[in-house]
């Protein structure tokens, strides 16, 4: 049996024997079925699609659930998670209810920090320890976010369940925030939240094969003619979001760069490669700042949804910069993909980017100040939490008042401009980190002992309570069965000992029917009632026998579709078709 030991927060952590990581099976929750690139992406839908490809190709697992809500053919997904010539995993498309295949996994793993309902959910159809949940955190700065990870306390979450970490200052936060919300219960009702799920810490990665590969020598050098970048230009480069408000205020970069570029006899230029959320308005901002602040800095805006023009952006560059200043920013993938394209980087001390880069390493952390306030930090978080002030302005005003050290930033550049050696000694070593730390074989190797100590926690649990009374399945106080909730909002409800009557004359009954069937507007949500084929059957037999039993009507079907019956006679009766014999 597995050694346990007692660790920090009431966590329940478990000894692994070597050589039991023998986990055969993952589930993943991606309620939206397909990966496939959007206009305009958001970083965490862009790390969970690497993620999820990279368990399948790193993950060694022989199957792959994908429960989704759309019903996506496994071929699709093979395509979508680039997995078309791995022929030792099956793949495979499960709708979200599909506990059986929760349980034969052990695992389920979204790629959203909320457990609450995925807990009620499987305390609603099996037993808490039928499989372990883990879900990833990217961000904890909205506020919605962070009472959805608190009410993580209040559902029937479990020490064999984890949230995942992917910077120390995000462990840190939400430990914070738990130990808040458990004394508050302690204060308000005398007792103590003492199911947490765990935090481990996991990085994100990037696929370095990927960073390797760029574009046609030809592309290349269209590319670097049209932005008139000479063969001793330095080129720096921001790949990201083009938010003020929920991504980092570009002035500081733009200052630092405008102090590199006086003491330099190099033209610089400054690629900001991405998208704008509000377009032409934040545009025009940026030009302006960028027009006014660093005059002798060519600085472009490229559209960060054109692939060719991202890989010819990473290509050209020489530096990478990121000097982000908002709450929002939780890991930061770029600098690790400038560290894999072998650039050095100069980025803002900075949550997860102060694990990625060492200082004087990879690159150079530059230091950031964030004023201690109390009254004017109350005020803003009761104006967000009260709806008087968007999350956009309320984490843009912190950024607002977060500084970032520009003259200790444009002296990192300066000797990056000016030393070339550095550079290659800087990207080398960046290059290197990835490779060993934060690529994806590492990092999905980090997931395979989380789920597989998770497993043995809850087998343990199992042993432990192998002989104890189960406990009856239960839902969701607030999101129960509507059928049992809204009972007495009806008249009468419809049972097996009830009858149905046809309400139209026989000679009218298949005309009728056809009728209804040809009203678009009857046929909507057809998935909870009985198929056409089905639908057939029943309507033939109401035709030989007007009025039956519900019983009667239930045995015509397979048991799995007694309660498609229910509702497509109740659907009959809403269409004047049946009645309920007074």
């Amino acid at each position: 049996m597995a050694d346990l030991v007692l660790i920090k927060h009431n966590y329940i952590k478990v000894k692994l024997p070597k050589g039991s990581l023998s986990l055969n099976h993952v589930a993943i929750f991606h309620p939206p079925g397909r990966l496939v690139d959007v206009n305009n992406p958001f970083g965490k839908d862009i790390a969970n699609a690497a993620l999820y490809r990279a368990l399948v190709r790193w993950g060694d697992f022989e199957k792959v659930h994908i429960l989704n809500q759309i019903n996506v053919s496994s071929d699709d997904l093979r395509e979508d998670l680039y997995a078309r010539d791995l022929e030792s995993t099956d793949i495979l498309s499960a709708p979200l209810s599909e506990i059986e295949a929760l349980k034969s996994s052990g695992i389920l793993l979204r790629g959203q920090p909320y457990l609450s309902e995925l807990a009620w959910l499987r305390r609603s159809q099996c037993s808490d320890s039928d499989f372990s949940l883990a879900g990833l955190i990217h961000t904890v700065a909205p506020a919605q976010i962070r009472e959805r990870i608190g009410q993580s306390l209040f559902a029937p979450v479990q020490s064999w369940d984890a949230l995942i970490c992917t910077s120390p200052a995000v462990q840190d936060n939400v430990g914070r925030l738990f130990d808040a919300y458990e004394e508050y219960v302690l204060e308000r009702f005398g007792g103590r939240c003492i199911q947490r799920p765990q935090l481990p810490l996991i990085p994100l990665a990037v696929d370095l094969p990927e960073r390797s590969s760029g574009v046609s020598l030809e592309f290349a050098s269209l590319f670097r003619s049209k932005l008139q970048v000479e063969s001793d230009d330095i080129v720096v480069l921001w790949v990201g979001r083009l938010s003020f408000f929920e991504k980092a205020f570009p002035q500081s970069m733009f200052l630092a760069l405008e102090q590199a570029a006086s003491q330099t006899s190099k033209t610089v230029h400054f690629l900001m490669v991405g998208w704008f959320p509000r377009g032409d308005s934040d545009y025009n901002l940026y030009l302006e700042a960028a027009q006014k602040l660093a005059p002798n800095v060519k600085v472009s805006f490229l559209d960060g949804n054109q692939p060719k023009v991202v890989s010819a952006a990473w290509n050209l560059a020489d530096i990478f910069l990121s000097l982000v200043d908002n709450i929002q920013e939780t890991f930061g993938l770029t600098p690790l993909e400038a560290m894999a394209s072998g650039l050095p980087v100069v980025a803002s001390d900075w949550d997860g980017y102060r694990m990625t880069i060492r200082d004087g390493v990879d690159g150079f952390l530059i230091p950031t100040l964030f004023p201690d306030l109390q009254d004017l930090g109350v005020l803003l978080a009761n104006s967000h939490a009260l709806e008087l002030m968007a999350y956009q302005d309320y984490v843009g005003s912190l950024a607002q008042h977060t500084s970032v050290d520009v003259k200790l930033a444009s002296r990192a550049l300066l000797s990056l401009i000016e030393s070339p050696s550095l550079r290659k000694k800087m990207g080398e070593a960046g290059r290197a980190r990835v490779e060993t730390t934060f690529s994806w074989p590492v990092v999905v190797g980090q997931y395979r002992e989380l789920f597989s100590e998770l497993d043995a926690c809850r087998q343990h649990y199992q042993l432990e309570h192998a002989h104890s009374e189960s406990r009856p399945a239960r839902v969701h106080p607030s999101r129960g069965n509507p059928f049992v909730d809204f009972l007495a909002f009806a008249s009468a409800s419809l049972g097996d000992d009830d009858f149905v009557q046809c309400s139209v004359e026989p000679d009218q009954w298949l005309f009728v029917w056809d009728q209804l069937q040809d009203v678009k507007l009857n046929n909507v949500y057809p998935s909870f009632r009985l198929n056409q084929q089905e639908l057939m059957l029943l309507r033939s037999h109401l035709h030989r026998k007007p009025c039956c039993s519900v019983r009667e009507l239930k045995d015509l079907f397979l048991p799995s579709r007694s309660e498609h019956v229910l509702l497509t006679l109740s659907w009959l009766c809403k269409y004047g078709l049946l009645s309920i014999p007074s």
